[in-house]
């Protein structure tokens, strides 16, 4: 309670940045919400996505204009979970096309990132006893047009007030498939975390 307490509060003197400026203090590893690690030639890089960027995009893809209010109905849909999207790269290209010149071995990537992943994901919080599995990987092939990664959206049944006290997000790694990734991701950086403004 008290880690959640401080973390309002830290929330409440941060200036508030507009959507693409929270976006990108997200994405600076210096802020430590997006963490890179890598096995070989696997590159994977976790980033939190917090439930009120995914609320703007809501009300963006509606056509709406970003107020209090819309914002405020958007963030509905997130309450109850936590989002990391892993971003993977395998020799420099996207983790299934790097694997593209052996059919079999691209069919079977597509497919785990697809229906398997969710299985191999975990996320552990300082306090509780058991990791949370990830309830589901949500994932679109780009064939080739993905900027040189696959991204994969993770989703928690975790509500985001409980990351403030630091969370370690490790990706098991299936035989065959993906080896062992982990992210620690410290208490600090979700303090730190600026609000996002908002219109009238």
């Amino acid at each position: 309670m008290l880690l959640v307490a401080a973390a309002a509060l830290a929330a409440c003197s941060a200036r508030a940045l507009p959507p693409d400026a929270l976006r990108a203090w997200v994405a600076d590893p210096a802020h430590g919400l997006t963490l890179t690690d890598s096995a070989g030639a696997l590159t994977a890089t976790c980033t939190y996505r917090p439930p009120d960027l995914l609320a703007a995009q809501e009300v963006r893809n509606a056509g709406r204009p970003l107020t209090a209010a819309a914002l405020d109905s958007a963030r509905r849909l997130y309450v109850g979970s936590s989002r990391f999207a892993l971003s993977l790269r395998q020799a420099g290209a996207e983790y299934e096309t790097a694997l593209a010149a052996d059919p079999t071995r691209y069919a079977a990537a597509v497919r785990y990132l697809s229906e398997g992943l969710a299985h191999d994901v975990w996320l552990r919080l300082p306090g509780r006893a058991d990791s949370v599995r990830a309830r589901a990987a949500l994932y679109a092939p780009q064939y080739g047009v993905g900027n040189g990664r696959s991204t994969v959206l993770l989703v928690f049944p975790v509500p985001s007030a409980e990351l403030a006290g630091g969370a370690h997000l490790t990706v098991a790694g299936a035989p065959d498939q993906m080896p062992r990734l982990r992210f620690r991701f410290g208490a600090e950086a979700f303090r730190g975390l600026p609000p996002l403004a908002a219109g009238p």
